[in-house]
């Protein structure tokens, strides 16, 4: 098919053109080896353009741009920061912005995914908080440095924590001994402890208080040294908080003559709910008739209360703890008797425990919590549930 005379201007070698409707457009030219014909044949390759009088107009080429896209954690960083920006506010406040910061982020970093102090940096980058708070310095080195830091500004820590405990009952809990055998630590003396020993240690002090939904919340600690008595412990620890009078939640251990004494000291504002032991004198459980009953964490309890002048004591009976320690106990003694049948010296008179008599022995003790208090003004309930946030 003869071409106009204009198209035949723009013809190349290795090109061709084809009429296409009322249109002229430039293809390449290829062949390929045909094995039936055993001879080259034309192939229409790829397009070029249409031919116009003016020339070549090339197709239109799809020209798609690429950018990198970074994906970073949003959604629980965001909330934290949504639920919990007073906390923030107060960091900032007593700590300065950087180092406000350098908090905030480690400790969101940990709460949403608990890690070493050496992954925050990585979780830091791949979250918002890298946008919000950009160029935060949290290497392993950095947040070593951090926690010096920190650490030897107690007026800092004890600051922001007075700014953030909420509204009493301040709840006094006598936390951790911590030991230490490092030098130049002037508060690790040495401290009685519950084996009876006197290593070198560091007693921290906690006050809690109590949330609306009746959960005991974190507000203020303090360390003090290893041989301070508790009870001072506990005054200081007030002070320190600005806190006038604190409620002590103390253990089995606490419980002595000397430290009711010096609870109970009129010239003393704190108030106490300690635990006795089942055992004590100051109840006759074969004589005990509970008159009050109540609900706790959907578990039925019962109450007895003896009035002792200035304090009381109240005996509970926790149905579920009681219905588990009746089964533990009588699983304990066939277990013990099944082993003592395997051994070879067996002797059924010595080595066999009657259960049903030695569950009876100890029945009335299922279930059991005796609590001691000077807290006269408020129900048997709340002295249960106070204790319990223990």
């Amino acid at each position: 098919m003869a071409l106009p005379e204009w198209v035949e201007k723009h013809k190349k070698q290795g090109f061709e053109i084809k009429k296409i409707g009322n249109g002229y457009y430039m293809y390449k030219r290829k062949s390929r080896w045909d094995k039936e014909k055993k001879k080259s044949v034309k192939v229409t390759g790829e397009y070029i353009g249409v031919v116009t009088p003016d020339g070549i107009v090339p197709r239109k080429q799809r020209v798609y741009e690429t950018k990198s896209v970074f994906s970073k954690e949003y959604g629980a960083s965001a909330f934290i920061d949504f639920i919990a920006s007073d906390i923030l506010k107060m960091l900032t406040k007593h700590f300065g912005e950087k180092v406000g910061h350098q908090i905030w982020a480690i400790s969101t970093s940990r709460l949403i995914s608990p890690c070493p102090f050496r992954r925050v940096e990585d979780h830091y980058q791949t979250s918002w908080m890298s946008e919000e708070f950009a160029n935060l310095p949290l290497s392993k080195s950095s947040i070593t440095n951090l926690i010096d830091h920190v650490g030897n500004h107690r007026e800092k820590c004890a600051a922001f924590m007075r700014d953030m405990l909420q509204p009493a009952p301040y709840l006094l809990i006598d936390g951790s001994k911590v030991t230490s055998k490092s030098e130049g630590i002037s508060r690790a003396l040495p401290g009685h402890n519950n084996n009876n020993k006197y290593p070198s240690q560091i007693n921290q002090m906690h006050i809690a208080t109590v949330s609306e939904s009746g959960n005991g919340v974190p507000g203020f600690y303090r360390n003090v040294s290893g041989n301070m008595p508790d009870i001072s412990a506990f005054e200081l620890t007030l002070e320190d908080a600005g806190v006038e009078e604190g409620i002590v939640l103390g253990d089995n251990g606490f419980a002595s003559t000397v430290n009711f004494e010096e609870l109970e000291d009129s010239e003393r504002s704190l108030k106490y709910i300690i635990p006795l032991k089942r055992n004590t004198k100051e109840i006759d459980l074969e004589k005990m008739e509970f008159e009050e009953y109540f609900s706790y964490h959907k578990r039925g309890i019962a109450a007895h209360t003896d009035d002792k002048g200035g304090y009381r004591v109240y005996t509970f009976r926790d149905a579920y703890m009681q219905a588990k320690e009746f089964s533990d106990s009588i699983s304990r003694t066939e277990k013990a008797n099944a082993t003592a049948m395997r051994r070879r010296n067996f002797d059924p008179e010595k080595d066999i425990h009657d259960v049903s008599a030695k569950t009876k022995e100890i029945e009335k003790k299922f279930g059991i919590i005796v609590l001691r208090t000077n807290i006269l003004e408020k129900t048997v309930q709340y002295v249960f549930q106070t204790y319990n946030i223990r």
